[in-house]
């Protein structure tokens, strides 16, 4: 790639996209808490509880379900549509959809046959709460190939703001609307399908969005379709392994703490945990933006322009997520006591040890990402295993000893174990530095 194009890589539609999707994350965040609010407020504790606990196992069903198809898609459809390779395009598409819904199906259907064996034990209200959730999870895992998929042709506002934006406002309004028309409160399973409903309209519209930008071109080439589903499987499922992985080193500390402290102390750790993820808002913001141009400059080989923009990624990064923790040594208390209350003042503390990890992870720019988006995901599958099993030695270690902060201090230390191997074993295999320096 000539110079003039690296900067115009840079200083164009990278920059305007990597603006757009940090605004559109940081709206999303808004409109969440808005919905949960509505809802709380609509349906009571009780009711509330009921479909928060279905719209977990739907949620936790569906992304089982994707099966590591949604950063899998956007590699691959984004360094096919480099090589101009429309047919395979069409392959991995049709191939991904098969998946996701086979997925689907077994999670839905081993998910009812429990659902079955536990009816008679469960309240009315939530067994048809969970029926419709179970009717989501399709509908979700749909949802999430099509974003990655537009995400891969780089059309990053049509991924994203229709689950970001519209859901929300769409939620919202049928929350409201069914509340004024029923002139009561809201029932758990009732909020469930009008869940359902919402994404389903957002499911048809990721969809016309996707055929409008679906590539179109000559094929350059055939494929030997088993020898390139096999591959696909193979890829989908270490990136499936890469994600179960990760959600279980993001659980771990929860989960342990649950069973070794007071819930009081738990309640304020899932408060830190909450100010914490603020600091990665602009890793989540990248991930959105530079993932399919990672693909494509890896699979031209053009280590140059990969070198540059994997720097600039890391340094864009690193200073907002530091930015951001800076806010929170000089104001993180006040922050915390404004928007949860007094109780949960000593959350500070433990977001100021949280945020340490984050800001390993912004400083090595989610290095784990970037060898995905390489075709490195079994390695990065290997040391997150390892990781894993260091994170609970770690919980269980620390935590009967200093309790929350504990929790806290062997999750930032693991996060920064974790980033620090990867970003050398990144060095190694692709000669790219994911440091801003």
């Amino acid at each position: 790639m000539k110079p003039w194009k690296i900067r115009s890589l840079a200083s164009g539609s990278i920059r305007a996209s990597a603006a757009l999707a940090f605004s559109l994350k940081g709206a999303s965040i808004l409109l969440s808490l808005v919905v949960g609010v509505v809802l709380a407020r609509l349906l009571g504790a009780e009711e509330f509880g009921i479909y928060a606990f279905a719209l977990s196992v739907a949620t936790l069903l569906s992304i089982f379900s994707q099966f590591g198809l949604p950063n899998f898609l956007t590699r691959e459809i984004a360094k096919e549509e480099q090589r101009g390779n429309w047919r395979a395009i069409q392959e991995i598409w049709r191939w991904s959809n098969q998946v996701a819904l086979a997925f689907s199906a077994i999670g839905v259907v081993l998910s009812g046959i429990a659902l079955a064996v536990f009816w008679g034990k469960l309240p009315t209200g939530q067994n048809l709460a969970l029926v419709l959730g179970l009717v989501l999870v399709p509908v979700l895992v749909l949802s999430a190939i099509r974003s990655a998929a537009l995400r891969g042709l780089r059309k990053v506002l049509a991924s994203v703001y229709p689950e970001s934006l519209l859901r929300p406002v769409l939620m919202t309004s049928l929350l409201v609307g069914a509340y004024f028309l029923l002139d009561r409160d809201l029932r758990g399973a009732e909020a469930v399908a009008l869940n359902l409903v919402s994404a389903a309209i957002i499911l048809a519209l990721l969809s016309l969005l996707l055929r409008n930008s679906w590539p179109s071109g000559k094929h350059s080439s055939e494929l030997n379709g088993v020898a390139d589903r096999s591959a696909w499987l193979a890829s989908a499922r270490s990136m499936a392994l890469v994600a179960a992985i990760g959600q279980i080193i993001k659980q771990t500390d929860v989960l342990m703490l649950g069973l070794l402290v007071a819930p009081t102390e738990v309640g304020l750790y899932r408060v830190a945990l909450q100010g914490a993820a603020l600091i990665e808002l602009g890793q989540v913001a990248a991930f959105w933006v530079v993932g399919p141009y990672f693909a494509r400059l890896h699979a031209k080989a053009d280590t140059a322009a990969l070198q540059k923009l994997a720097r600039m990624n890391a340094m864009a990064v690193f200073a907002l997520a530091a930015l951001t923790y800076l806010v929170f040594v000089l104001f993180g208390r006040q922050i915390v006591v404004t928007i949860m209350g007094s109780e949960f003042a000593g959350a500070e503390n433990y977001i100021l040890i949280l945020g340490l990890g984050q800001l390993a992870n912004a400083f090595f720019a989610s290095v784990s990402f970037f060898l995905s988006m390489t075709g490195h995901e079994k390695l990065v599958s290997r040391v997150l295993f390892f990781v894993m099993l260091f994170n609970i030695a770690l919980n269980l270690g620390l935590i009967p000893l200093f309790g929350p902060m504990g929790a806290a201090a062997a999750t930032a230390i693991s996060m920064a174990i974790q980033n620090i191997i990867l970003y050398r074993l990144a060095r190694r295999v692709t000669g790219i530095r994911t440091a801003p320096w």
